[in-house]
């Protein structure tokens, strides 16, 4: 395995080998941040050499020694200089796994060659989440697609209104959650609207957004509650109260009771699933305003909708707008059918895989 260079002889051909860490992280394509600010991409190893050299090698290896990166620079006279290797994070396979940086250690080892002589240096740096620790992402350069993985952290808050054994159990409603999330936030081409994401470089990658329940590492989640025989309840999911209402059968609305088909219960709560796990993702990518008044869609406090985004009749229905109507824009029989996560919400995704990198020396992060 490769270790950091202890030869404390002179060095005749690099004068210094480094990582850069002016920003010290990385964030898969140098997607921006909510602000539009463009992010780091790479991790830009940078070096120095003091002669004319043959030969510039780096390579990459993990903890449990594979290699997951090479470059290679051979028989082009290198003069002397300052010279820079970006490293993207993706392996020599086109594979970016953000798991491989998620609390891990690598190595970095330069070889020079200059004729005869070989000199070799080596980086020991490490890796970990900055912003939150329950996304992860894989992404597939030779196919364009990406897939991620949301933990969420639903709990079983019982049942609500009649007397009688619910018709779902909880594990019945958090798979309609789970597929809720699935559906909601992927951006594919077995989505009615909302086919993809378009990465900085230019390129159109799919979006498959998978999602697991767990009680580690996970997002803050409402606890699922089915309620029938009562009143209609409303769905909320903030610091102070986290409910997924799962309304079926009679509920009184405005003093009248109305019945929920199961049909309709299921697709509604699903939705309202993704929405409401929508409003953290919204809170970590873009802040309390951006999440909680609806992408100013809705008032701050009371969360009435203002009306200045009124329902589209075609396209994408963008699942964490409040919408508005009138005439023109009557509320879509197919709405629930071409709601999906936006793109610069989903882009927010992968913003929030940003890690954070740190020169390693002896047992101490720099």
């Amino acid at each position: 395995m490769l270790k950091p260079d202890s030869d404390t002889r002179q060095k005749t051909i690099i004068v210094d080998f480094n990582l850069k860490k002016e920003k010290r992280s990385v964030v898969p394509f140098g997607v921006a941040d909510f602000q539009g600010r463009n992010e780091n991409s790479c991790f830009t190893f940078e070096y120095s050499l003091v002669s004319p050299v043959n030969a510039v090698l780096l390579e990459i290896r993990d903890a449990r020694d594979q290699v997951l990166y090479q470059y290679s620079a051979e028989l082009l006279p290198m003069q002397p200089g300052i010279y820079q290797i970006d490293w993207d994070g993706f392996d020599q396979n086109g594979i970016y796994d953000s798991r491989r940086f998620d609390q891990q250690y690598f190595y970095a080892k330069l070889t020079i060659i200059k004729d005869a002589a070989v000199e070799s240096e080596v980086l020991k740096f490490a890796t970990r989440y900055k912003e939150v620790n329950w996304i992860d992402v894989k992404i597939n350069r030779p196919i364009r697609t990406i897939e991620a993985v949301l933990r969420t952290n639903f709990a079983d808050l019982g049942s609500m209104g009649a007397a009688e054994a619910p018709a779902k159990t909880y594990q019945d409603l958090l798979i309609l959650a789970i597929e809720g999330m699935k559906q909601y936030w992927s951006r594919n081409h077995h989505q009615p609207e909302g086919k993809n994401i378009h990465t900085p470089d230019g390129q159109e990658y799919e979006f498959y957004l998978d999602a697991e329940n767990s009680t580690n590492r996970a997002i803050p989640s409402p606890g699922i509650v089915y309620n029938s025989q009562g009143r209609l309840r409303r769905s909320r999911n903030w610091e102070l109260s986290r409910i997924l209402y799962y309304n079926t059968g009679a509920l009184k609305v405005n003093g009248e009771w109305l019945t929920l088909k199961d049909n309709y219960a299921a697709a509604d709560f699903k939705h309202t699933a993704a929405h409401e796990i929508g409003h953290e993702i919204l809170l970590a990518y873009g802040g309390h305003r951006y999440s909680k008044a609806h992408k100013g869609s809705s008032t701050l406090i009371t969360q009435a909708v203002k009306g200045n985004f009124l329902y589209p009749q075609t396209g994408e229905i963008d699942l964490m707008i409040y919408y508005g109507e009138d005439e023109a824009h009557p509320y879509p029989p197919d709405y629930n059918k071409r709601s999906v996560a936006s793109e610069k919400d989903v882009l927010g995704l992968l913003w929030l895989s940003k890690i954070n990198y740190f020169l390693v020396t002896g047992d101490t992060l720099t």
